[in-house]
């Protein structure tokens, strides 16, 4: 999906919606707002504030026809600094069998050699 500038919905990250809620004038922001403060649709927008809703890490109310406000919940737990939304955590391990924990350091390092 294509945003009005060009950008691609995938190149938003929470990260950036997080941290342009923490840092917006106003304690609560809409999708549009959010979209225009970051060069993105107001679509894009939507879908990583319904992203970290499913997350727990905001919250939402609908305040009038078709519109709704997100803001930050503070008892919610703070983002592990992991983007769920990289690549990487859609790849399929590319080899053999599972590891022990325990057995992880004498793979990487060699072991007792």
């Amino acid at each position: 999906m294509v945003t009005t500038t060009g950008r691609y919905v995938q190149t938003l990250t929470l990260d950036a919606v997080l941290r342009a809620i923490r840092e917006a004038s106003d304690p609560v922001v809409t999708a549009k707002k959010l979209g225009e403060q970051l060069d993105y649709s107001s679509e894009a927008a939507r879908q990583k504030l319904v992203q970290l809703h499913d997350q727990g890490l905001i919250e939402r109310r609908k305040v009038g026809a078709g519109v709704v406000i997100w803001w930050i919940d503070d008892d919610a737990a703070e983002p592990s600094g992991i983007n769920a939304d990289d690549p990487f955590w859609s790849l399929k391990p590319a080899a053999g069998e599972p590891v022990a924990e325990d057995e992880i350091d004498d793979i990487l390092y060699g072991g007792d050699e």
